[in-house]
């Protein structure tokens, strides 16, 4: 108490705390309940003196659940038994039931081991008996194949004789068929190429005879596409007509519209004059923020529609050449909006832009010159500048002339303008974002453009044009243009088609003609390699046929051999002598090791009969039998331990539960006055810790864990102060509580500000929060400034 407090809370605040363990909540005393770390607002498991000073303060009498003689000899019985966990003891103090439990496991695995050495013994008894018969069968095939062995080696050197034979024929009437297929493809080959060359210079003469005609028509549509292409040139010339029609289409329709616009603007001025004269009045009321208001918003927005408007009128305006050169050259522009020498690359097209005309010079060649319609592009690059000014001059008290961020502006303005009087306010609403200037200026940009307009067309100013008919005579002229165009178009596209075609038609004349040619030269070639052996064609028939003869006798003999051969059945019986020689070998190694392998089964089968498996066998049956009984009986035993002493810690857990139920009802009450009734009532364990919700309506209770962020808090909060009330015992004890309340709604904060006035009657409570606006509703509340008061201190 007093100063010695004061030193052990500094203390426990100082970064590095005398003394080990000092800053650890278990070490704080009453601190652990009257002090709310922020982020701990949930209670630590407290320590034991300061569990037994509240139930003091509670008055309890119970000493525990273990006091008596009775619960002291079942706890002892249950620890001979069972851990303080619960589990079953091991190691050296392992009760008897963990001991005959290991036994019988040891028992049953020596069970295990018997049965697998008697059915060892079985299936050794039956692999000797199995083995013996095995190794009789096995000689008796081996003898068997020694007889057919025999057999097959005299086969095999009788045909090893009629093999040989057979390909000494064979080779004979190869060489005798190959000498007459060479002869009888040369002949083949003459006659061809003889027939090759006749039909070759036929077709010649005939392509000879149709090339002049190729290029006489090859002339002729030439002639046509020239015509074709003139007379689409023509027609192309007249679309400035189109575009003349067109354009006065479209001014007769913006005088309209700008003639309505102006009207418009000129009813309304008189309520802008008025306006003015109020803004001017109410200027003064505004805030020094500089951000425009909606009108200037709105100005703002229409400049940048005009000038983006400007642009693309200004970009239409311009006059647009396109040449595409067929060959390298230089060109000179004369007149447009880029002037001076421009090199031309074959195949990529060059673009030139100006206004009235372009005009170019293809040096040595022609001068090419292109006009359009004689609007004024002067004035409509002074329309675009005038809005770039407009934007400039509208957005230059601002610092910026991005839209997004002037927005942003405004809304902050709005943010301000919403904390003046009223008066001020109704004045923004009776304005409405209107721009007194920029409606002048509009009315004034009206005004010119109905001029500008009437400038071009006098007549327009006593009678409005008539639109519709005016489009209806450019649509007109346009649709004569264009079926004109069509047609030449048509023309034209049809004469290159037929020239095209023409000129394939003559290369491949020409084409044929060379290859016709080049094939006469290669036959010719050819037949003189195939006469160059110096016979005539009866010289070269009787020796085919002199061939041909040897060549049947040499057949006759093969197939003679060839039927001997194929007498043996089976193919070749060195094959089959080899594979039998080879069953032989492994019919006797199969049956010494039969023979090996049953005496190691014998010897086996003499060692599993010295351990004497069937009495083993049966030895091992009674003692798993004894032990199951044994183990039995260990297990009722400690499972009557065990529920003994559940019994005496659950009747120990209602005393300790009813200790408790005062300090669970205030939590209650004052939860109930935070939250209402929905949470339910807190339950607490032995060490006053919240754990679970119990309420009416609900069967089974709620564990804290499942509650929402902002319930753990208020339960948390409510248990604290409940704790509080019971250890002050009459002083006004300090409780802090360092930013608890992060998770809880405005709603039930006000709540807990009511109940902290309440209590303050009974606690001094300090709140520490970075958030101090959300307890400015207690009255009688004293609020410190720890960051002035840090810098006033200088520290």
């Amino acid at each position: 108490e007093a100063d010695a407090a004061d030193e052990r809370v500094r203390a426990i605040l100082s970064s590095n705390p005398p003394g080990r363990g000092l800053s650890r909540p278990s070490n704080w005393g009453l601190a652990q309940i009257l002090w709310a770390p922020q982020g701990h607002l949930a209670l630590p498991r407290l320590s034991g003196d300061l569990v037994s000073d509240i139930r003091e303060c509670l008055g309890s009498q119970v000493a525990g659940s273990r006091s008596g003689p009775l619960e002291q000899k079942i706890e002892q019985l249950f620890l001979q038994v069972y851990t303080p966990g619960g589990k079953l003891k091991t190691g050296k103090d392992a009760p008897a039931v963990v001991k005959a439990r290991r036994e019988l496991e040891k028992a049953r695995g020596s069970l295990q081991v018997a049965i697998e050495r008697f059915r060892s013994f079985e299936n050794a008894m039956r692999r000797v008996e199995d083995l013996r018969l095995r190794q009789v069968q096995l000689k008796r095939e081996a003898e068997a194949l020694e007889n057919r062995v025999h057999e097959a080696r005299q086969k095999a050197d009788s045909y090893r004789s009629l093999v040989s034979l057979r390909d000494q024929h064979r080779e004979q009437v190869r060489a005798a068929e190959a000498r007459y297929g060479e002869l009888k493809q040369r002949m083949e080959n003459i006659r061809s190429v003889r027939g090759e060359i006749r039909a070759t210079q036929e077709k010649l003469d005939v392509l000879k005879e149709e090339y002049p005609l190729r290029e006489r028509e090859l002339d002729t549509r030439r002639k046509e596409v020239a015509a074709a292409k003139t007379v689409l040139e023509d027609v192309r010339k007249d679309f400035s007509r189109v575009r003349q029609a067109h354009l006065e289409a479209e001014n007769a329709r913006r005088y309209l519209q700008a003639k309505q616009r102006f009207h418009d603007l000129d009813r309304r001025i008189g309520f802008i004059a008025r306006a003015e004269e109020e803004l001017r009045e109410r200027r003064a009321e505004r805030n020094r923020m500089a951000a425009p208001d909606s009108r200037t918003l709105g100005a703002i927005q229409k400049a940048l529609k005009d000038r983006d408007a400007a642009h693309v009128r200004l970009e239409a305006a311009l006059i647009t050449l396109e040449i595409v050169p067929e060959k390298q050259g230089r060109i000179e522009v004369v007149a447009g909006e880029k002037t001076g020498p421009e090199d031309l690359v074959p195949g990529r097209p060059v673009i030139f832009r100006g206004s009235p005309e372009v005009t170019v010079d293809l040096l040595g060649t022609a001068r090419i010159r292109a006009r359009g319609p004689s609007g004024s592009v002067d004035e409509l690059r002074r329309a675009h500048s005038e809005a770039v000014d407009r934007i400039e001059e509208l957005t230059r008290a601002f610092g910026t002339a991005d839209y997004d961020r002037l927005q942003m502006l405004a809304e902050k303005a709005k943010e301000l303008d919403a904390r003046v009087n009223e008066t001020k306010a109704r004045l923004e609403a009776l304005l409405a974002g209107d721009d007194p200037e920029a409606a002048a200026r509009e009315h004034a940009a009206a005004r010119n453009a109905v001029e500008g307009i009437l400038a071009g067309h006098e007549s327009w100013k006593d009678n409005d044009p008539d639109v519709n008919g005016l489009e209806r005579t450019a649509a007109r002229i346009e649709r004569i243009y264009t079926e004109e165009l069509s047609k030449a178009e048509a023309t034209w596209e049809t004469a290159q088609i037929a020239l095209l075609t023409s000129e394939k038609k003559r290369d491949e004349v020409q084409a044929a003609i060379a290859s016709c040619e080049r094939m006469m030269e290669t036959l010719h070639s050819r037949l003189a390699t195939l006469v160059s052996d110096d016979k005539t064609d009866d010289e070269r028939r009787d020796e085919l046929r002199r061939i041909e003869m040897s060549w049947g006798a040499a057949r006759s003999s093969l197939e003679e051999t060839e039927a001997r051969i194929g007498s043996f059945e089976g193919g070749d019986p060195a094959k089959t002598a080899a594979i039998l020689e080879k069953q032989l070998q492994g019919a006797l190694k199969d049956a010494q090791d039969a023979m090996a392998e049953e005496k190691l089964a014998e010897g086996r089968l003499g060692e599993l009969s010295g351990q004497g498996p069937y009495s083993a066998l049966a030895r091992c049956e009674e003692e798993v039998a004894v032990l199951e009984v044994e183990l039995a009986r260990e297990e009722r035993r400690a499972d009557a331990i065990r529920l003994l002493h559940m019994t005496t810690e659950e009747c120990g857990a209602r005393f300790q539960a009813e200790v408790a139920r005062p300090v669970e009802e205030a939590a209650g009450r004052i939860l109930e006055r935070i939250a209402g009734s929905r949470p339910g009532r807190p339950r607490m364990n032995e060490s006053f810790e919240p754990w679970e919700l119990l309420h009416d309506a609900a069967e089974n209770p709620v564990p804290l864990e499942n509650a929402s962020g902002g319930e753990k808090e208020q339960v948390y909060l409510a248990t604290r102060l409940a704790l509080a009330q019971v250890l002050s015992r009459g002083r006004r004890r300090l409780i802090v509580l360092d930013d608890v309340l992060t998770s809880t709604d405005s709603a039930r904060l006000a709540r807990i500000i009511h109940v902290l006035e309440e209590v303050a009657g009974d606690l001094q409570i300090l709140i520490i929060t970075c958030h101090p606006e959300r307890y400015r509703g207690l009255d009688r509340a004293e609020f410190f400034n720890f960051e002035r008061i840090v810098m006033n201190a200088g520290v």
